[in-house]
């Protein structure tokens, strides 16, 4: 399941519109949503930037409070499973595209998720999914 089917779920499931607070705006390919404040975290988010803050992920200011426009920069999102993510990464930069079906097939998955994994730092979520964030 992709990060926009998931938000769109989550919506469905509890019945939220797009003015709510809780409301998730779905990621579009070459989209950002940048956050600037607690209070525009959704509770995924929130979760995400709690479990952030427990491994020294994100900086803080000078009264101890995280800096949500860290978080902002460093946070990809969360996914079912870090692959989830590299591939859904591969689709919107079209790593693949243009390449024949014949050699798509020796593509290596791993080898590509394992060298994502370096620039990656992966926390666990609920419902065993993962957050995924940015190494800046």
């Amino acid at each position: 399941m992709s990060a926009a089917e998931a938000a769109d779920q989550y919506n469905a499931a509890n019945g939220l519109q797009p003015d709510d607070a809780d409301y998730l705006v779905p990621p579009r390919s070459g989209t950002t949503v940048i956050r600037t404040s607690m209070h525009e975290l959704n509770p995924v988010e929130r979760h995400a930037l709690h479990e952030a803050m427990q491994f020294d992920l994100i900086e803080l200011d000078q009264h101890g409070h995280p800096i949500v426009r860290d978080f902002a920069d460093k946070y990809v999102g969360t996914y079912d499973t870090f692959r989830d993510y590299v591939i859904q990464h591969a689709e919107s930069v079209g790593l693949l595209d243009g390449v024949s079906d014949e050699v798509k097939r020796y593509f290596s998955w791993y080898g590509y998720e394992r060298d994502m994994a370096v620039g990656h730092t992966v926390l666990g979520a609920a419902d065993y999914r993962v957050h995924v964030f940015r190494d800046l």
